[in-house]
C-alpha cells in the first residue's frame, strides 16, 4: 500500500511536479534567511545540523550572533514546508513508478516502488525531529551565558556550559539517517524508469 493514497491516481504525477516546484521555491527562501548567519562569517544550517557535539555548537551559535540566531529559528520553521513538499514529491513520484510497473507487470519493481515511497515519508519524519531538536538547541541557548567563544564555567563541574547535548546528538543522528534516505529516493527515480523503459 502506497503513502498519500488519498491523492487520486490520475493526479499523482501532477502532484508530484507541484510539490517539487514548492521545494524548489521554498529552498530560494530559506537560503535568503540564512543571510544573516553567513554575513556574521558563521556556517549555514546544515552543518549545524550535522555538529558532532554540543561545544561545537556552541561555536557555531556564537559565531552567528543575535541575527544569525535568529535566522537560524525562522529557517528550521520554514523547513517544516520544505520537508513536506520534498517529501510528498519523493514519495509521489515513487508511487508513479510503481504504479506504471504495476501496469507492466513487473512485480519486483512495484515493490521496490513501495517501500521506496515510504522511505520518502521516512526521510521526511526524520527532517522534521531534526528539526525540533535544532529548535530545543537553539531555545537553551543563552547569550549572556557565552559572551566569548570559551563559554563560562560550571562552578559545580568545573567545566564549561554548553548547549543541550541531547538536541544536539539527536539532530545529528536524525540528519544523517534523512540525508540518507533522501539519497537511496533519488538514486532509485533514475534506476526505476530506466528499468520502466527497457
Amino acid at each position: 500500500m502506497y503513502p498519500l493514497g488519498f491523492v487520486p491516481a490520475s493526479h499523482r504525477l501532477m502532484w508530484s511536479l507541484l510539490s517539487l516546484a514548492a521545494a524548489g521555491v521554498i529552498g530560494i527562501v530559506m537560503g535568503a534567511i540564512a543571510r544573516p548567519m553567513r554575513a556574521a562569517g558563521g556556517p549555514g544550517i546544515v552543518p549545524f545540523e550535522l555538529t558532532e557535539d554540543s561545544r561545537e555548537a556552541r561555536r557555531i551559535l556564537t559565531r552567528w550572533g543575535p541575527a544569525g540566531r535568529a535566522a537560524a529559528v525562522t529557517q528550521t520553521y520554514v523547513d517544516v514546508a520544505f520537508l513536506l513538499a520534498y517529501g510528498t514529491a519523493l514519495s509521489l513520484f515513487c508511487g508513479y513508478i510503481g504504479r506504471r510497473a504495476g501496469a507492466a507487470k513487473l512485480p519486483d519493481l512495484r515493490t521496490a516502488a513501495i517501500v521506496f515511497a515510504w522511505l520518502a515519508v521516512a526521510a521526511a519524519l526524520c527532517d522534521l525531529i531534526e528539526d525540533i531538536a535544532m529548535l530545543v538547541t537553539l531555545a537553551g541557548f543563552h547569550p549572556r551565558d557565552y559572551a566569548d567563544l570559551s563559554g563560562p564555567v560550571d562552578r559545580r563541574t568545573g567545566e564549561q556550559r554548553v548547549p543541550n547535548a541531547t538536541s544536539v546528538q539527536v539532530s545529528r543522528f536524525a540528519s544523517r539517517v534523512k540525508f540518507g534516505l533522501i539519497g537511496v529516493c533519488v538514486l532509485f527515480l533514475p534506476i526505476g524508469i530506466g528499468v520502466l523503459n527497457t
